[in-house]
């Protein structure tokens, strides 16, 4: 895909408890998927930690001390796959996460976590007089 893009906020968090699982739903999705433009499914499959699968996905992750993740930053420059990559770990992100982005014509999205799923919303932006 050529749609350049960057990521402009978010708000990510995923428990220390929960990361296997997202190394799991992450690995699922690659064996499931073969037609995966990126990441590499190989790589992605000898992934042993959930920050070097999402490295591999071209996202960064920050950790506290107790391994909790509570950021996320993409390190890409176009659209892939990002929104099956985080709909397929959605059931492990918390509640009310986020990850907002900006295409390359300005057009700003979200991708926003609730209930185990992952959804794509648009903004309505009004400009006042």
């Amino acid at each position: 895909m050529g749609y350049y893009m960057h990521m402009n906020n978010q708000k990510f968090e995923i428990k220390n408890e929960n990361k296997e699982k997202a190394l799991e739903l992450l690995k699922k999705l690659a064996r499931k998927n073969e037609d995966l433009s990126w990441p590499d499914n190989e790589l992605l499959l000898a992934s042993t930690t959930l920050g070097d699968a999402l490295l591999k996905c071209c996202y960064e992750i920050e950790e506290d001390d107790n391994g909790n993740i509570f950021g996320i930053w993409f390190i890409g420059e176009k659209l892939g796959e990002d929104y099956e990559i985080l709909n397929a770990i959605a059931p492990a992100v918390e509640n009310g996460s986020y990850v907002q982005m900006v295409g390359e014509d300005g057009e700003f999205w979200r991708w926003i976590f609730k209930d185990g799923e992952c959804k794509e919303i648009s903004p309505k932006i009004i400009w006042k007089k």
